[in-house]
């Protein structure tokens, strides 16, 4: 098995209902600061997601 092979096998095809979906977010907390731009999500019944990022002062550093 070649490396492409491997991770194309390591991609699970989508099982389950979908149970959220939402297409194009762009949201903030200031106004013209956005925090997504255009963003995704399609979460299916039986499968975990996460997301993380920085909090506070500190995250605005970048």
């Amino acid at each position: 098995m070649t490396n492409s092979e491997a991770a194309a096998s390591a991609v699970a095809e989508p099982t389950g209902d979908i149970v959220v979906e939402v297409r194009g977010v762009t949201a903030g907390y200031l106004p013209g600061v956005n925090i997504l731009n255009d963003c995704s999500l399609t979460a299916r019944q039986g499968n975990s997601s996460a997301s993380s990022a920085p909090t506070g002062p500190a995250s605005r550093r970048c």
